[in-house]
């Protein structure tokens, strides 16, 4: 019997065409199973499909991605987004629309700051030096305002933002100071929104700055200009009309506009504090340039302290009016030149006379007539200060009683 290792088993037959220079002469080629192959196929195909769909899925992605991600951001985001509100009372409850930080300062200044005339008719005058504004600063109806707008006043009017109590009070004055341009006035009220007072040592340049006044009652109450603050640490010089003396300020520039109307009213930082008090007077001379002037609270609260206690401002008084002397033109010499003496002042009464120079006091070299004023505007009355002068070729050491400044 044949072996089964040796069975032949059939298989299928093709007919091979034969050429001479064919390489397949003499061998038999099989013909590939049907079913193997196709589902080789089917496989290469899904394959295929998966690919496609994976890179037509990423190139999607990159698409969308890249090229349209601002749109559909921009899509779906609200077209008039509110920004967030400073606190909860700060929003309007008619439109619900967020207030800024000069809205709030407006609302917690506004009713400290009044409306101040000296016209007998009231609010109903229409000179432009009857009207001005002040700042409430004690609850017991103290208030702060220019000196100009309520110089020489038989009757001072004041009116409340909003009409508080439904009245227009008469205030009377309670002192003043000419040379800074503050005065304090009262009215007989009680409960009254007195203002907060900030710490101008502190503010910086570019900080933005909010003027308010309310300068005829109800017909332009709550008046804001709002600005930066353009330079601080400077100083004004105001001379006394009497004596000659010059005193020395710390005003704020601004350029928030100050104009009669809110002269005498608050200049506030963002937190709603009063930083100064705005003054039309002191800022004369920086009118053309669109730069307006306050006294610094720091400054301000000095004097209206004064003001209350004693109905007027003392300062420290040495009794000299001069100027500059020049060393080119002096023997070489540099001080305050001497040109008047007052009668009765400590310089008198130490013996110094007109033409001296004063080149040092209290320690400190003198240069300048300003270089007196710096070095007693800190001092009191009745200080004595040593004193070196130059007369005619030789110094002299004396000592001066600084008196008060009588004006």
């Amino acid at each position: 019997m044949p072996n089964d290792d040796n069975e032949v088993k059939d298989v299928d037959w093709r007919e091979v065409n034969i050429e001479d220079n064919d390489n397949s002469l003499g061998q038999i080629k099989f013909k590939k199973n049907r079913n193997r192959s196709r589902l080789k196929s089917a496989l290469r195909f899904v394959l295929m499909v998966v690919v496609a769909s994976i890179s037509g899925a990423v190139t999607a992605a990159y698409i969308v991605n890249v090229k349209y991600s601002d749109s559909l951001v921009k899509s779906n985001t609200p077209i008039f987004q509110k920004k967030k509100a400073l606190s909860s009372n700060n929003i309007n409850s008619d439109t619900s629309v967020a207030e800024n930080s000069i809205n709030k300062v407006a609302q917690e200044v506004g009713p400290s700051v009044v409306g101040v005339t000296n016209d007998p008719n009231g609010f109903k005058g229409k000179g432009e030096d009857a009207a001005g504004s002040g700042v409430i600063i004690r609850s017991d109806g103290y208030i702060v305002t220019n000196y100009h707008i309520v110089q020489d006043a038989n009757t001072i009017t004041v009116k409340l933002p909003n009409g508080k109590n439904g009245n227009v009070f008469k205030a009377t004055l309670v002192g003043f100071d000419d040379l800074s341009d503050l005065a304090i006035i009262k009215i007989n009220s009680r409960n009254l929104p007195a203002a907060v007072f900030g710490d101008s040592s502190k503010i910086k340049i570019g900080d933005n700055a909010v003027a308010i006044g309310n300068p005829l009652g109800e017909e332009f109450q709550g008046s804001v200009t709002l600005g930066i603050i353009s330079a601080i640490n400077k100083s004004i010089n105001m001379s006394d009309d009497t004596t000659g003396e010059i005193s020395k300020y710390k005003i704020i520039e601004t350029d928030a506009v100050i104009n009669q109307g809110n002269s005498g009213g608050a200049l506030c930082n963002e937190n709603g504090e009063i930083i100064g008090i705005n003054s039309l007077k002191l800022g004369t001379k920086y009118t053309d340039s669109g730069i307006s002037v306050a006294i610094s609270i720091n400054e301000a609260k000095k004097i209206i302290d004064q003001i209350i206690k004693n109905g007027k401002v003392t300062r420290p008084f040495l009794g000299v009016v001069g100027g500059t002397a020049l060393a080119d033109k002096n023997n070489g010499i540099q001080g305050a030149y001497i040109k008047t003496v007052v009668s009765g002042s400590g310089l008198a009464k130490a013996g110094i006379k007109p033409g001296d120079i004063i080149v040092e006091l209290d320690g400190v070299k003198v240069t300048s007539i300003d270089d007196i004023r710096d070095i007693i505007q800190d001092k009191k009355i009745g200080d004595k200060l040593p004193c070196k002068v130059y007369r005619k070729g030789k110094y002299i050491k004396c000592e001066v009683a600084l008196s008060e400044n009588k004006e």
